[in-house]
């Protein structure tokens, strides 16, 4: 009889450890989240030049810090709503650009109590005149609550950063191209210099080397007009990757050396790798 209790025991635990695994697995199903693409939006002129992922926006005040109303005539030219009470935002804003970008939201799912975001971002080729700025704005229910990662569809965490503007390099820096990361004051100055001018936009972009790292691009001195724009800047198997565009255009008539400062937050740490697109 004992024997024939001690069998049933083993078999009943076994049977919920059997329950508990399946039900664990069960938890940590992918579950796929409802979300609305917000429309007629427009990223403010006060909002400073670079990529900026904002995970989650829970106010109207940090929304109208980044957005302003772009209503127009007609059926559907009115803003979505956005309810801060029930909802909260996920944003992608993107870098100022003379050529046309599509940042389309492909699907927020929750696994283990973290929500990953998965955006596309499609350029176009031709470059125009005109510069613009464009931004993908997603609304989220409230209930669905917890840590929230922002990927593109090739799987790579996608990493804000701003341009410093208003910097010359020194004309003590050794000739040619190249690039370095940058992680003080005191080397970021040996490298750079302040080009402060009067009146809005004049002042040189700051940099808090406490909570952040610069990733500086320095092409070697020419008298052809080159500009420098980030392509990309993700995180992939552990490695901060940096790609970047370089255009050429008329000669300016002078011996200029142009540069790209990008500044990153300290949190995203990993192995800088800068490469040029081809």
């Amino acid at each position: 009889m004992k024997k024939v209790a001690f069998m049933f025991l083993l078999f009943a635990g076994i049977t919920s450890c059997a329950m508990g695994q399946k039900s664990k697995n069960k938890k940590e199903k992918e579950v796929q989240i409802p979300y609305t693409v917000a429309n007629r939006y427009f990223v403010n002129n006060t909002v400073p030049d670079g990529v900026f992922v904002v995970p989650k926006i829970t106010t109207q005040e940090a929304f109208d810090r980044l957005f302003g109303m772009a209503p127009v005539m007609g059926k559907d030219g009115q803003p979505t709503s956005i309810d801060f009470e029930q909802q909260y935002v996920i944003a992608v804003v993107d870098a100022v650009v003379n050529k046309s970008v599509q940042l389309t939201a492909k699907q927020l799912t929750e696994k283990k109590g973290t929500l990953t975001f998965v955006y596309e971002k499609t350029e176009g080729t031709e470059t125009s005149t005109a510069y613009f700025r464009h931004c993908l704005i997603v609304i989220v229910d409230k209930k669905y609550t917890g840590e929230i990662d922002v990927k593109n569809t090739k799987g790579e965490e996608l990493i804000p950063y701003t341009i410093g503007n208003r910097y010359f390099v020194n004309n003590t820096v050794k000739p040619g191209t190249f690039t370095q990361e940058i992680t003080t004051q005191e080397a970021f100055d040996e490298l750079f210099g302040m080009a402060t001018i009067m009146g809005e936009g004049g002042t040189p972009t700051p940099i808090d080397f406490s909570k952040q790292y610069v990733i500086g691009i320095i092409n070697e001195s020419t008298d052809d007009q080159v500009e420098l724009t980030v392509a990309n800047l993700v995180k992939k198997n552990g490695e901060i990757i940096l790609s970047y565009n370089k255009k050429g255009g008329v000669k300016p008539g002078e011996a200029v050396r142009y540069c790209m400062i990008v500044i990153v937050d300290k949190k995203y740490s990993g192995k800088v790798k800068v490469e040029a697109v081809k």
